[in-house]
């Protein structure tokens, strides 16, 4: 209002704000772990102010833009609605006014992958006696952890091994191994499976439309005819064990010596499993060798591949399937691999586990052909080894000289 003689004037009505933000924010972002494809919220809500705070988002630092259409900003929250790899990062929510600006707490989105499968396994039919395998390869992120298990039963005891890549692999198959089986891969945000069905067939029976009886293969499996020699011992010995991997004790039984021809009763074995009986004549001192001693393998590993990896590290890549069931005459334990050059300085040679059919090569020479042989190996020795597949290192490309330059 202002005064004087000639009289009085009155300005118009003015408001008067007093501008403040906060510090502590009403709500702050926290820590998330998102899944690949699905939707993922930041909340946040900005401390109280006058006026009201907007908010904006960075994401490693830099503005988040928010006319981008991965991201939508609401009130109260960030949202992504289909997460991708490039998402995980490190957030901060940024509320302002006419005061300054406030920043949250930072907050990390970690996206990970559901379990999912690369190659399924598929159904299998086999014969008794054979080896069955499932290939199973996962992914995922973190990449999941696998297990194979059996609808009904328990898998069979001694005779399965799951390899580094995932294949379940069953050996010496029985007819009671048939049925469904389940590789399960699971990591922190899901499950996945995929389930295969093992059939037996008996290729000898299969077009009579039935199987033998079992009575009869039972009392053929467990007779056991033993011939003394003409001279006189004391008596025999019989060890017999199954042949499935991981099984090498022996069971163990006297006989009583008796020059006419006696037989002997086992019992406990089981349909479709190989066994190993050894029978051997004790005289005082004297011991005979056993009466039928363990072979190496004769045949050789099957599917014999060699490539060379990419990189220029002078590396080759080894596969090969192992020998027909009925030519490793005993339990494989592993493989010798042969990698010849034209010199003896540049030819090696490795021993592989037996649960492994592959092997990577490095560091030859460039330049060099070499020759690449595999055989299985069992408690005899060595095997009978491949036909040698050839294949060369080429020497990596030499720089260009540099131009001369004109006179």
């Amino acid at each position: 209002v202002a005064r004087n003689p000639l009289g009085i004037a009155q300005s118009r009505n003015a408001s008067l704000y007093v501008a403040s933000l906060r510090e502590e924010f009403r709500l702050e972002p926290s820590d998330t772990v998102g899944v690949l494809g699905e939707r993922v919220e930041l909340p946040c809500l900005p401390p109280r102010g006058h006026p009201e705070p907007t908010i904006r988002w960075k994401k490693d630092g830099v503005w988040i833009n928010e006319r981008d259409e991965h991201y939508r900003v609401t009130v109260g929250k960030l949202i992504i609605p289909m997460a991708e790899p490039a998402d995980s990062g490190v957030y901060v929510c940024v509320a302002g006014n006419k005061v300054g600006q406030r920043q949250s707490s930072a907050a990390g989105v970690t996206v990970l992958e559901r379990p999912g499968f690369v190659r399924r396994p598929d159904d299998v039919t086999v014969e008794p006696g054979g080896t069955a395998r499932f290939p199973c390869e996962p992914r995922g992120d973190p990449m999941p952890r696998v297990h194979w298990q059996r609808e009904r039963g328990e898998l069979p005891v001694g005779r399965y091994e799951v390899t580094p890549d995932h294949t379940l692999r069953i050996y010496y198959v029985a007819p009671g191994d048939a049925g469904d089986y389940t590789c399960l891969a699971e990591n922190e945000v899901g499950l996945a499976s995929a389930s295969v069905r093992l059939v037996v067939q008996d290729a000898h029976t299969a077009d009579e439309g039935q199987r033998e009886p079992r009575e009869d293969i039972t009392r053929e499996l467990q007779q056991v005819q033993v011939v003394s020699p003409s001279r006189p011992v004391e008596e025999f010995r019989m060890s017999y064990r199954p042949l499935v991997p991981g099984s090498w004790e022996r069971a163990e039984r006297g006989l009583p010596a008796n020059p006419q021809e006696r037989s002997e009763l086992l019992t406990g074995f089981k349909r479709g499993h190989k066994n190993e009986l050894r029978v051997r004549e004790h005289s005082g001192q004297h011991r005979s060798p056993n009466s039928n001693s363990e072979e190496v393998p004769d045949a050789p590993p099957r599917s014999l591949t060699v490539a060379t990896v990419g990189g220029g590290n002078n590396s080759l890549l080894v596969r090969w399937e192992p020998p027909p069931p009925a030519s490793h005459t005993g339990i494989l334990k592993g493989y010798k691999v042969w990698c010849l050059g034209n010199e003896s300085q540049h030819s090696r040679n490795w021993t592989v586990e037996g649960g492994s059919l592959e092997l990577a090569i490095d560091g030859l020479t460039p330049g060099i052909e070499y020759r690449v042989r595999v055989a299985a190996v069992n408690s005899a020795g060595v095997g009978v080894a491949t036909e040698p597949q050839y294949v060369l290192i080429a020497r990596a490309d030499r720089e260009a000289p540099a131009p001369v330059p004109l006179p």
